[in-house]
């Protein structure tokens, strides 16, 4: 008979990895339309530089955008984005610069001397590309990106490049911080004022002999390479912002914003007005084809293909949007942005802006978004507080009715934030506060010393508490506001992100990790996350979620362990959470929100050990059940497990049943994992050890029974002397010496021994050892 026994060896999960098979989390389909600078053209494909949200492409002339950020670090926040000759450079904040040669597919680092660094200007003519630096000067490439040579150390920042004739342009500021154009004939070696009429550079273009640069000044041209300036007084009456500009051949459009274009068709010595544009802000910049033009801003895209007669707005797809303010119902979610409020009622399958009668504060022509101050949101109505005032919607904010206006009588003062509960709503505007403990309709007005002087940054609503976190200091009131007090979580200088206030607790995510009090003054770092930058916090019935920029981590027991939820999250800022009874939603930084089944939230099993070692016998099959297997789960959601035997070498696998190849010996390797319906663990080992020669009668020496658990009996047909017991490492265990046996049967009692291979030695006219199993 040839027996086997199973040995365990238990591979636990790397840290803070999650081993679902499927993805977790899934982006749902926006809000679309983040902000966009640097529209480019390589082959047959559309890129743009969307900010925080990397770098995205279209490959059906905008119609759809997709992210185009692979070899790009997480979370790659683009500054500047530039193209020659098909070939893309992209510079990424606190990274370098990154190049690519496939059209965006992949990108990989140009130049390793500019890891670390960050620029917020490129230009790419031929070879030789230009890199702004954000501290000074810029960096100059002869070989497509491979090395760099730092220039113009006596300048500030760098924000333009232009290559007009066989000269490069420079738009900068000097060491005295005054704006100024330069000019360089050996590739910026050497640079000259050129002595351009400008106070600020805002964009800089040029074709052929002519030069034009917009800023906070009449539009400066030069048809000379710079030798000489004129001024164009376009855009300097009325309400515009002119930010980007666009030249070829004879043929300059500025956008100004309020919906307008300037357009010239001789270099700018005769403008049209055009106000067909159905985008109102600012215009970050500008692409033209022929009879196409796009613009991008901070709401998306905006595309005309027939020379400005029409528009449409393209940012399906274009997911890059900073998500501030997330809150959701059963029915509805809602986010909240830089410019303004998105609804989804399908659990973001769909959004719709929900913007109609909100305002901000900017004044015409320079507006730049409806910027959201904070969302408190009941399945009744919605209620949000901007740059203008604080508004309210009892139609899920297809409408808003203004219900506080600005009362500091300041026209630069706005509003700081909007926090609440059920029907209580607290609202602060610079140097005053305001509270409503109906529904928002109806407000009071107080001030307190307390807050003079304060940056707010957050603020949470609980009953009568009331929690306002500023950049130095948590100002905290117990009765709504009537009275407050002030305290400090560090000594030392701190940054509050957003506060939870549970049924005892309060949680604080700040930039120096996360901290708890029951006191609402004494503060304790909650230790355990791998990540000391702490985004947001969330407290439900049974658990602690944070929003981290590495992702999502929960805590079951108050912090005491954490474990990650991030499998398919493919950004690592995350804030704000928001949860309805079926959904977790999760806000993101340049990645718009991203959405996962509540159910889907539990924690990843991992297999510990067999309850008991398993049995193998010759000709038999290994049959492993699942109640012989020994679970850790946390959350103890669901509770049941199912058993799944993965496949291997030397054997087959037939439901929980292995059957070892015939004749095979040596080790088999069987990976088992268990599911709790949502996870699946990893990989736990049982190495099986196939022990040959284990027969009943082997040179006259009978063992039996096998397996044996109280007595082993064995029988020989020599003359035995001497008998031992020993166990795998060879320690003599039990033995009888000194004894005359031949042909009878000898038992030996092994009761006490723990289960396992032994081996039994006999001496006598011939020694012979055997190995038994003891079960």
């Amino acid at each position: 008979m040839r027996l086997c026994v199973i040995l365990i060896l238990i591979v636990l999960p790397v840290s803070f990895r999650c081993y679902s098979q499927s993805a977790l989390w899934n982006r749902t389909l926006g809000p679309a339309g983040g902000s966009v600078d640097d529209i480019v053209r390589v082959d047959n494909y559309l890129l743009v530089n969307a900010g925080p949200g990397g770098v995205y492409r279209s490959a059906d002339d905008g119609d759809h955008w997709d992210a185009s950020n692979i070899g790009l670090p997480l979370n790659p926040h683009c500054y500047a984005l530039a193209s020659s000759e098909n070939v893309l450079f992209a510079a990424i904040a606190g990274n370098g610069i990154y190049k690519s040669t496939d059209f965006g597919g992949t990108w990989v680092r140009a130049g390793s001397e500019l890891q670390g660094k960050t620029f917020y200007s490129l230009l790419a003519n031929n070879n030789d590309v230009y890199a702004g630096s954000s501290e000074s000067g810029f960096y100059h490439s002869a070989n497509g990106g491979a090395s760099w040579t730092l220039k113009g150390k006596d300048l500030r920042q760098v924000g333009h490049f232009l290559v007009v004739g066989n000269s490069l342009f420079i738009g900068a500021t000097n060491a005295s911080s005054v704006a100024a154009v330069y000019k360089s004939t050996d590739k910026g070696t050497t640079l000259t004022d050129i002595n351009a009429p400008v106070t600020s550079i805002n964009s800089m273009a040029g074709y052929d002999n002519a030069i034009y640069v917009t800023g906070g000044q009449p539009t400066a041209i030069s048809r000379d390479y710079g030798a000489t300036w004129t001024t164009s007084s376009i855009g300097t009456t009325g309400y515009y912002m002119l930010t980007s500009i666009y030249a070829h051949e004879e043929r300059v459009i500025i956008p100004a914003g309020n919906s307008t274009l300037f357009v010239s068709q001789d270099e700018g010595l005769h403008w049209e007005t055009i106000n067909t544009l159905s985008y109102k802000g600012v215009v970050n910049t500008i692409y033209c084809e022929d009879n196409k033009i796009i613009v991008g801003g901070r709401e998306g895209i905006y595309i005309s293909n027939d020379n400005a007669t029409t528009w449409q707005e393209k940012s399906k797809g274009l997911l890059n949007m900073i998500i501030t303010q997330l809150k959701a119902t059963n029915d509805e979610l809602f986010a909240g942005t830089g410019v303004g409020v998105f609804a989804s009622s399908d659990n973001g399958q769909s959004w719709n802006k929900r913007n109609d009668g909100l305002e901000d504060n900017s004044p015409a022509g320079y507006i730049g978004g409806v910027v959201v101050k904070g969302l408190h949101v009941t399945p009744d109505y919605v209620i949000t507080a901007t740059g203008k005032g604080i508004f309210k919607s009892a139609n899920s904010g297809i409408t808003w009715n203004l219900k506080r206006g600005l009362q500091g009588g300041d026209p630069n003062n706005y509003f700081q934030i909007l926090a609440g509960d059920k029907d209580r709503v607290f609202a602060c505007e610079q140097g005053q506060q305001h509270y409503s403990t109906s529904a928002g309709e109806t407000w009071a007005t107080r001030t307190d010393t307390h807050f003079n002087g304060m940056g707010i940054i957050n603020a949470a609503v609980r009953g009568d508490t009331i929690v306002v976190l500023a950049n130095e200091n948590i100002l905290i009131s117990n009765n709504f506001g009537i009275t407050w007090e002030s305290s400090r979580v560090l000594p030392t200088y701190f940054y509050p992100n957003e506060v939870a206030i549970g049924e005892s607790k309060v949680y604080l995510a700040t930039y120096q990790g996360l901290f708890v009090t029951d006191n609402l003054q004494t503060w304790t770092k909650i230790q355990g996350l791998p990540v000391e930058t702490i985004l947001s916090v969330v407290k439900t019935s049974n658990a602690l979620y944070v929003g981290t920029t590495m992702g999502v981590y929960v805590s079951y027991n108050e912090g005491l362990n954490w474990y990650p939820l991030n499998n398919g999250l493919s950004d690592g800022f995350v804030a704000p959470l928001a949860f309805n009874a079926g959904n977790a939603f999760a806000g993101t930084y340049g990645s718009s929100v991203w959405r996962a089944l509540r159910n889907n939230l539990n924690v990843t099993p991992v297999i510990t050990r067999l309850k008991n070692e398993i049995e193998y016998t010759e000709n038999q099959d290994i049959i492993i059940d699942v109640e012989n297997i020994v679970v850790s789960d946390p959350d103890n959601v669901p509770g049941d497990f199912t058993l799944a035997i993965r496949p291997g070498a030397h054997y087959n696998v037939s439901g929980n049943v292995v059957t070892p190849e015939a004749n095979y010996t040596g080790p088999l390797e069987i990976p088992l994992v268990v599911s709790d319906g949502y996870n699946e663990s990893d990989r736990f080992i049982a190495t099986v050890n196939m022990i040959t020669g284990l027969a009943e009668v082997s040179n006259g020496f009978e063992l039996f029974p096998i397996p044996a658990t109280q007595q082993i009996n064995f029988r020989t047909t020599g003359a035995v002397t001497s008998w031992s017991v020993t166990d795998l490492t060879g320690r003599r265990i039990l033995y009888k010496e000194n004894i005359q046996m031949s042909g009878e049967a000898q038992s030996i009692d092994i009761s006490q021994l723990p289960d396992g291979i032994y081996f039994i030695e006999l001496l006598g006219d011939s020694n012979q050892r055997q190995r038994f199993l003891k079960h």
